[in-house]
């Protein structure tokens, strides 16, 4: 029987390969035909009688989400160093009130957008987010300075909400750059606006809720 499923575990290999060049679509049906192609070859071995599932495919989901896993871990290690190094260059600047957040966008939101979007997650530019907080507007535009002067900015993704609001109210200055080759969505604001942008947020959530 290890013979007979060699060619789904050649697949299942494949995938994690796709994935790890940051080809989720590819790696995604590559999983799908390492699936089917469990499921046929061993159809002789399994009773017709039997309704209880197949447990290799759900063994090789099991590999799959821990890729997934275990490749998110290595970029918030990631992520959280560059994050230091932002804290830093903004504490050089004489900027004392920033304050630094981060985020990795999960695997499964990252999959998601990647395969809405035709792309490889590591296209996505908001895979990996900052967010700076700061008390008043001034330090959110030498924030913007220190990181434009400091990181190469991505053309046009310069987005100021502060200058021209959105219909809900919302304030932040977006901007996209690179880090050691990897694109980080930064949103720079004050904490009045960051306040206002939470609770906002959870009333989105309310609605969502009791709709």
């Amino acid at each position: 029987m290890a013979n007979e499923i060699a060619p789904a575990r050649k697949f299942l290999e494949l995938a994690r390969l796709f994935y790890d060049r940051g080809l989720v679509f590819f790696s995604f049906l590559t999983l799908l035909a390492a699936f089917f192609c469990a499921s046929s070859e061993d159809a002789p071995y399994r009773d017709s009688s039997s309704q209880s599932l197949d447990p290799m495919p759900l063994a090789w989901a099991g590999d799959a989400r821990e890729i997934e896993e275990s490749e998110h871990d290595k970029r918030a290690n990631w992520l959280n160093a560059r994050a230091e190094d932002v804290a830093r260059l903004l504490q050089n600047r004489s900027i004392a009130s920033a304050v630094v957040y981060h985020r990795v966008k999960s695997p499964d939101s990252a999959k998601e957008k990647a395969l809405r979007r035709g792309s490889a997650i590591t296209d996505l530019n908001d895979l990996y987010g900052m967010r700076v907080v700061v008390q008043n507007e001034l330090d959110v535009y030498r924030c913007l300075d220190a990181i434009c002067t400091s990181y190469n900015v991505v053309n046009g993704t310069l987005k100021n909400y502060i200058a021209n609001p959105k219909p809900s109210g919302y304030q932040s200055i977006h901007v996209v750059a690179t880090l050691d080759g990897r694109r980080v969505e930064f949103q720079l604001r004050t904490q009045a606006m960051h306040e206002a942008s939470e609770l906002e947020h959870e009333a989105y959530k309310a609605r969502v809720r009791a709709a």
